[in-house]
């Protein structure tokens, strides 16, 4: 229900029309998120672990995704003279955050190693974009994928800073996909009403 619910919002979202990057993003989110379930329900976890193949897909998918985020960022700050060095210091918090997970996760998986840097980029990609919102043209649409991208880090490094329990391992496959169903609803909207307000003028 929840996959069917993501595609219809991704499929809302590529509607209307997107950056050439942001569709690449929701493209790579879209049929990462598919595949990733797929593998898992071919490969699942057992005892708690999760399976070498499922481990390898993740890698590949986060790695696409995480490579397309990079893009719509780095995009960003080059439109904006001066602002490396923004981008810098948020990448220090951003990893700063990143060595306090490592430190309190033990013993440190490859598939965490993964997940922490995940978040990371994450953290970086939500605080610079965040930043530079106000300065570009689709303040709405920056301001979209910058939430959506804090909220994602942020529940990355709670579950890695914090205890992990059976509630947290529940949420680690209910609400990334909800945050995703959220967020391409409202970057369909966001779209749609940029081009409603350049329609009437």
């Amino acid at each position: 229900m929840v996959l069917l619910a993501l595609i219809f919002a991704a499929l809302y979202a590529l509607y209307w029309p997107q950056p050439d990057r942001v569709v690449k993003f929701i493209y790579a989110k879209l049929y990462g998120n598919l595949i990733g379930l797929l593998v898992h329900y071919r490969w699942p976890d057992k005892d708690g672990q999760s399976s070498v193949e499922y481990g390898l897909a993740y890698t590949l998918i986060t790695a696409a995704i995480l490579g397309t985020i990079i893009a719509i960022t780095v995009e960003a700050v080059q439109r904006k003279q001066r602002s490396w060095r923004g981008s810098a210091f948020m990448g220090l918090i951003a990893w700063s955050v990143a060595l306090l997970c490592f430190f309190n996760t033990s013993p440190v998986k490859p598939l965490d190693m993964v997940r922490i840097a995940e978040g990371a980029i994450l953290l970086w990609a939500a605080l610079t974009l965040g930043c530079l919102a106000p300065y570009m043209d689709n303040f709405a649409l920056a301001t979209v994928l910058a939430w959506w991208w804090f909220a994602q880090a942020l529940f990355r490094t709670y579950f890695y800073v914090f205890e992990t329990n059976d509630v947290m391992l529940w949420l680690n496959w209910k609400l990334p996909p909800l945050l995703g169903f959220i967020a391409f609803l409202l970057l369909g909207w966001v779209s749609r009403q940029r081009i409603y307000a350049a329609a009437r003028t």
